[in-house]
């Protein structure tokens, strides 16, 4: 068994009672560590198991257990960031980097990751965890990152999809579904 340390950012009213800690320290066996900031609610773990997805998943288990919705794990790869935010995390200037984004250097590792938004005015954002690897390469030295980075982010892909699995209308859910289950291949 391995310890792992990780944070879940769960909805709750803005005030916890004394029943909903009870509640929250029971279910979690005392394990977690539960607090609020700017970010809102959370519990922070310090979990064994036999790895790191069971460790979070049993946590998530748990915290539904006490009546509350995870919203995320945290993670640092799962932070926005702009092209100045890279530069600064890779001592590379700014203008390197957007010539990365722009595929004009550095075109033997493949495209740069996609961002995960652009804004009105152009600016681009991207999630630390989907750059990190790519700028690794392109860098020659290991950025800070998560080792579970792609756990982490399908472990938030699922939580999304279950927030918004409600709304979707059940005519379009098998369509879903069958992307989920792989059923649909992306073109090769």
């Amino acid at each position: 068994m391995t310890e792992y340390n990780f944070r879940l950012l769960f909805d709750a009213p803005e005030e916890l009672s004394d029943d909903d800690l009870n509640r929250l320290y029971k279910t979690t066996h005392a394990e977690a560590t539960i607090g609020s900031d700017d970010e809102g609610w959370s519990a922070e773990f310090d979990r064994e198991a036999t790895n790191f997805t069971r460790a979070v998943t049993s946590a998530i288990q748990e915290i539904a257990r006490a009546g509350f919705a995870v919203r995320r794990l945290v993670s640092e790869d799962e932070a926005l960031v702009n092209a100045s935010e890279i530069s600064r995390r890779t001592s590379q200037s700014r203008e390197t980097i957007r010539l990365y984004a722009e595929g004009e250097r550095k075109r033997d590792l493949g495209a740069f990751p996609a961002p995960a938004a652009t804004f009105n005015n152009g600016e681009r954002i991207w999630r630390w965890g989907d750059v990190a690897p790519w700028l690794s390469r392109a860098v020659g030295r290991e950025l800070p990152g998560d080792e579970h980075r792609d756990i982490v982010s399908a472990i938030n892909d699922a939580l999304d999809l279950h927030r918004r699995w409600p709304r979707i209308p059940s005519r379009e859910r098998k369509a879903i579904e069958d992307i989920v289950d792989g059923k649909i291949a992306a073109a090769s």
